[in-house]
């Protein structure tokens, strides 16, 4: 028997019939989908770029090329930062959501 009656006080989960569950699992199907694909497509990458001697390579309508961006600031680091609220600089909370299986 399909187990439809989670329910937590915690997450203020209700009860969802039909069209929701339906829903849900696609949505589960897809990410695990995306999941997989994401992990060929680097796989695939590795490759190729071993092929391509890690230079910028062209062929049958492909091209690979390497694009290199700035490093990421490691604010922890930075002492006189210790000591301000950074806070007042945040830009707005941003919501997500997550899916998972019970």
């Amino acid at each position: 028997m399909e187990n439809n009656k989670f329910v937590s006080k915690k997450h203020n989960c209700v009860n969802r019939k039909d069209k929701w569950i339906d829903v849900a699992s696609q949505a589960y199907e897809a990410a695990s989908k995306r999941k997989y694909y994401a992990a060929e497509e680097k796989k695939f990458l590795v490759e190729l770029k071993d092929l391509s001697e890690m230079k910028n390579s062209a062929g049958g309508g492909y091209m690979l090329i390497s694009m290199k961006r700035p490093g990421t600031v490691d604010y922890s680091k930075i002492d006189i930062l210790k000591s301000m609220d950074l806070d007042q600089y945040r830009k707005e909370a941003v919501l997500s959501w997550k899916l998972s299986k019970v």
